[in-house]
C-alpha cells in the first residue's frame, strides 16, 4: 500500500518536474511586457478592440479578416486560393491570421517580398 501511495505521489503532478528555477519563462514574460507597452490599439475585422505592433505589415493587415489575410498570402506565394487556409484549418481564426501575418512579415523582412507587394495582394482580395 505504501509503495502505491509513493508511486502516486511521484506521478500525480507531471508539471512539478519542470524546473521552477528556469529563467526562460520569466524572460519571455518580461520581453512580452516590454513590447506590449509599444503596441498600437486597433479594431479587428469584426469590430472588437485589438492591438498590433504598429509596423508596416501590421498596419496593412489591420481590420482584415483571417480569410483575407490568408487569401493575400496565397496570392503572394502563388499558391491556389485556400491553400493557406487549409494549412491552418486546425487553428482558431485569430491564431491562423496571426500565423499568416507573421509568415508575411518574415518574407518582407527577408527581402522576398516588399510592403508594396503585400498592399497589392490585399487590394486584390
Amino acid at each position: 500500500m505504501q509503495d502505491q501511495q509513493a508511486n502516486q505521489q511521484q506521478t500525480a503532478n507531471p508539471v512539478s518536474d519542470v524546473n521552477a528555477s528556469d529563467p526562460a519563462p520569466r524572460k519571455a514574460l518580461s520581453k512580452m511586457k516590454k513590447y506590449r507597452r509599444t503596441y498600437t490599439k486597433s479594431e479587428s475585422a469584426n469590430g472588437n478592440p485589438t492591438q498590433h505592433s504598429g509596423d508596416d505589415i501590421a498596419i496593412l493587415l489591420a481590420g482584415c479578416t483571417p480569410q483575407e489575410v490568408m487569401q493575400a498570402a496565397d496570392l503572394l506565394l502563388g499558391t491556389d486560393i485556400g491553400t493557406i487556409e487549409a494549412r491552418y484549418a486546425h487553428l482558431n481564426p485569430g491564431h491562423a491570421r496571426m500565423s499568416t501575418g507573421n509568415a508575411i512579415r518574415r518574407l518582407v523582412r527577408d527581402g522576398t517580398l516588399s510592403v508594396d507587394d503585400v498592399a497589392d495582394a490585399l487590394a486584390r482580395v
